[in-house]
């Protein structure tokens, strides 16, 4: 009898053990952090899109010797050249065939006279669109467009750069939009020093 008591207490435990529990529905205070991680997530990872995209801005072809240059004002900025730093400043642009006629004012401050240099041109046909009112970094929207429409023009000019001088210097920027004129990026490559 003992054995018979035994088997059906076994017996009642392992059928109470198969039973299945009932499971309660989906627990949505779990999902809710989820679904807030990935909204933080993808915003993330749009700010580093932008700040890719700004990066890749900075880093493009252009030299960090050249320096905007705004025809309507008269303003002067140091330019970079190689491989002495010198003073430019626009005096004017007017139109020329189907471009523009620039005129630049370009300060020799050393007691050197150059014979010749290179003048590099950059200019872009589509403007640089920002999201953000203060144009801050990884905010522009058109990035791959501005670089596509980038065109680099090298103009190789005789003039004589004299020394403590303001020495006026034109060349033709041609083809060339008005949207290209207002993008204007100006570098320049000093060729020969000599005596006067």
């Amino acid at each position: 009898m003992k054995s018979l008591i035994v088997c059906c207490v076994f017996s009642l435990i392992c059928a109470g053990c198969s039973k299945r529990q009932p499971q309660a529905g989906p627990d949505f205070t779990t999902i809710r952090p989820f679904s807030d991680q990935a909204s933080q997530t993808a915003s993330k990872i749009a700010n580093l899109e932008g700040r890719i995209s700004f990066l890749e801005f900075t880093k493009m072809d252009i030299p960090s010797g050249t320096v905007a240059v705004d025809v309507t004002t008269h303003t002067y900025q140091k330019i970079n050249s190689s491989p002495l730093p010198l003073l430019l400043s626009a005096v004017n642009a007017s139109p020329y065939l189907d471009g523009f006629r620039v005129t630049l004012s370009i300060a020799n401050p050393y007691a050197i006279t150059f014979h010749g240099f290179s003048l590099v041109a950059w200019t872009h046909s589509v403007p640089l669109k920002f999201s953000s009112p203060t144009h801050a970094a990884g905010s522009a929207t058109n990035i791959e467009a501005y670089n596509a429409g980038c065109k680099k023009r090298v103009v190789d000019l005789t003039d004589t750069l004299y020394p403590g001088h303001w020495n006026e210097i034109t060349f033709d920027l041609a083809p060339a939009t008005p949207e290209e004129l207002r993008s204007l990026e100006i570098g320049i490559d000093l060729k020969e020093a000599g005596g006067p």
